[in-house]
């Protein structure tokens, strides 16, 4: 006698192997998926912090210190020039009057103010978009006898409470 069709043991031992192979399927492709969102978020995070990194050195490596920074409330610092020498009709003159440039962290962003003969010439707020800046986030100086060291130090926290650490400092 000829049977035809399948028996109801090899139909269990397929839908078995069928769903081993569909729970370790769905288990790489859930790790595949995972990896690459945390590689958007390095990656998003490198891009903002690098950003935000060269904006700073570049305002601190524009600034001429001649006095110790100060402090202007939390994660706020104050750098003040009183002399710095200035090219004017073709020569190198010292200009005397007051400069200052404001670095702060305020609500979730950096405002850089500087201040130039009496008049704000930059009020700019760099606001930071996918990110919490985290608690570790701050500026410092050092002083020692022949210069200041400032570092800025930014801290951004990803949706999954990952901490994103870049540095900005710079010697005067």
């Amino acid at each position: 006698m000829d049977k035809k069709g399948i028996t109801l043991v090899e139909l269990l031992a397929a839908i078995v192997l069928f769903g081993i192979v569909a729970a370790l399927v769905s288990t790489i492709l859930t790790t595949i998926i995972r990896a690459n969102k945390d590689i958007q978020i390095s990656t998003q995070a490198n891009s903002e912090g690098n950003y935000l990194i060269t904006i700073l050195e570049n305002e601190l490596s524009k600034f001429e210190l001649t006095n110790e920074p100060t402090s202007c409330g939390p994660n706020c610092i104050l750098l003040i020039s009183s002399e710095r020498y200035v090219f004017e009709d073709g020569s190198v003159v010292l200009d005397s009057t007051e400069h200052s440039l404001q670095i702060s962290f305020i609500s979730n962003s950096i405002q850089i103010i500087k201040i130039e003969n009496g008049l704000v010439v930059k009020n700019q707020s760099y606001p930071i978009d996918y990110f919490t800046l985290g608690s570790g986030s701050s500026i410092e100086w050092t002083v020692t006898t022949v210069s200041y060291r400032i570092q800025i130090s930014i801290e951004l926290i990803d949706e999954y409470g990952k901490s994103h650490i870049y540095l900005a400092s710079h010697i005067y």
